[in-house]
Order: C-alpha cells, then structure tokens, then sequence
C-alpha cells in the first residue's frame, strides 16, 4: 500500500472519531452556553434545596420506573433514543418544569440535562421535579398533592397512595383522582404486587 492510500485511509478513520468526540464534548458542555453563570448557580440551589422525599416514594417510584434513579446520564439517553423503556429522566423533568416555554427544544434538553446532571442526582431532579409538579386543579407540589387528595402529610402515606401520587406525576388527567377516584385500580394493585415481591 502506498503511502498516499495509508493518509486517506487514516483521515477516513480519523475523521468520523473527531466528529463524535466533538459531537460528545458539544452535548457535555453545550448547557453552559444557554445558561449563563448566575441561572446555573440559582438553578442548581434550587434542586439541591428543594424538600426531601421519603425514601418510600423513591422506592416505589423505583418500582414503576426501574433504573429511573441510575445516575447514568448515557443509560437515560440511550433508552430514550432507542425507545427501550419509559422510564423518565428526571433531570430532564426539571428542565421542562423550570425552564418552560423558554428552553424546551430537544436540542436545549438535550444541552440542559447534560449540565444539571453535572451538579445533581437523578434522585435530587426528582425530589425537586415532584416539589413543582403541577396536579390537577391547579395543585403544586406532591406536598400538597397528598393533604388535597389524601387529606394527610406525604410522610403518612400508604404505598397504595404513594403509587397513586406518582401515578397522577405520569398523566394527570388519567389519574386524576377528583374526576376518576377508581381509575387505575388495576395498574395501582399490579405495582403494589411488584413491590411486596421485590
């Protein structure tokens, strides 16, 4: 083989590598070109403070989502693009949730969950996701969901509600439990089975 076909063999090869490495460094650091300094760090503190779930409602969540709470940014990506499960991110719920109508193109969520699942968990997203999810009738927050659907704080939930109120976060006007006390009986029951198993 001449030296000639060795270079054009070579930038074949090296060609497609750069653009991928480019491509992966872009997706990595492209949030913190939406983003100035001042939102990220408002942003940020806003996940990491929101109010802590009990550790019930992540298991059961856990139960319904399997992986959902796997920290790895790609295994999200990937089963999303390949359509492998349903399972949320949840770092990408709070891009929805705090950055609506503003940055919601599939390019700047692509972007801005990359660079919040630089500073927090997938278990962080979620708590902070679950605190400005927005119910039927107007209802903010799985704190508030719980008094005005179950009349008690959400530490006093029974696993029966904790999957209904994830439940209602996965299509509200489903599970909307004022318009369809009895909907999703049979789906509540099934996941309940799966964690008195597991």
């Amino acid at each position: 083989m001449t030296k000639r076909k060795k270079n054009i063999l070579l930038i074949i090869f090296i060609f497609p590598i750069t653009i991928i490495i480019g491509m992966l460094y872009f997706v990595k650091l492209g949030g913190y070109f939406i983003l100035n300094n001042a939102e990220t760090g408002i942003y940020i503190n806003d996940i990491k403070n929101s109010p802590e779930l009990p550790n019930r409602f992540y298991e059961i969540y856990n139960i319904i989502y399997p992986d959902a709470l796997d920290n790895n940014p790609w295994k999200h990506f990937l089963n999303k693009t390949l359509e492998k499960n349903d399972s949320p991110c949840a770092c990408e719920e709070a891009i929805y949730i705090s950055w609506y109508p503003l940055h919601t193109k599939t390019s700047e969520v692509i972007l801005l969950t990359s660079l919040t699942e630089d500073y927090a968990s997938q278990k962080e997203c979620l708590k902070y996701y679950a605190s400005k999810f927005v119910f039927p009738n107007k209802i903010i927050g799985v704190r508030k969901a719980s008094v005005e659907y179950f009349h008690k704080q959400i530490y006093f939930l029974s696993d029966s509600e904790f999957t209904e109120l994830i439940l209602m976060m996965k299509n509200p006007p489903f599970y909307n439990k004022k318009r369809f006390p009895s909907k999703g009986r049979a789906e509540i029951n099934n996941i309940l089975k799966k964690l008195h198993n597991s």
